[in-house]
């Protein structure tokens, strides 16, 4: 049994989600960005139990099929961006397709009809949060930054990220409050 989790975003989520397995004594496989693989069906009483433990941490459980596809899209994004595989030969389409088996003007059509933003801006909102992220807690440089996180140059990096903030990299870095958003709220 497979079960959909909404607002997983990091390691730290799925340690979450595996302590409140744990403590309720739910065997499962394995936990994700995003999913749980159950070694069994959970009864209604467990599952409802489930539902509610999580929900005090800020996740929630999906249960219809269009609402499990946009987590879906969002957990791999959110994995693709923490592990840095954008510098990997294939471009985000093709390894969302790659990963869902689905058309990416399927999963590209849906998601914008749902979430009211296209997969390209979630993208970019994701991947400006993963900067900020970089420029508050180390000490690369944007050169090193934009290599990371595969932008074609420091000065793209640099373009986009004013765009998307109001200042630049460096501007933003030297502010003493680092104004990062969770990802949850993209």
């Amino acid at each position: 049994m497979i079960l959909h989790i909404k607002n997983m975003v990091c390691p730290r989520c799925i340690l979450a989600i595996e302590s409140i397995l744990n403590t309720q004594k739910i065997d499962y496989y394995n936990v994700a960005l995003g999913r749980i693989e159950l070694k069994s069906e959970l009864n209604n009483n467990d599952l409802e139990s489930l539902n509610n433990s999580i929900k005090e941490l800020g996740f929630e459980l999906v249960s219809n099929e269009s609402d499990k596809l946009i987590n879906q899209i969002k957990s791999y994004l959110i994995e693709v961006v923490n592990e840095g595989s954008l510098n990997s030969q294939k471009n985000p389409s093709q390894l969302l397709e790659d990963k869902l088996h689905k058309s990416y003007g399927v999963l590209s059509k849906h998601f914008s009809s749902v979430t009211g933003t296209t997969i390209e801006r979630y993208l970019i909102l994701l991947r400006i949060e993963k900067v900020k992220e970089l420029l508050c807690y180390t000490n690369l440089t944007n050169s090193e930054i934009a290599f990371k996180e595969g932008y074609s140059s420091a000065a793209y990096l640099s373009n986009q990220f004013k765009k998307e903030t109001g200042m630049t990299p460096t501007e933003f870095k030297k502010m003493a409050n680092c104004d990062k958003r969770s990802i949850d709220t993209l």
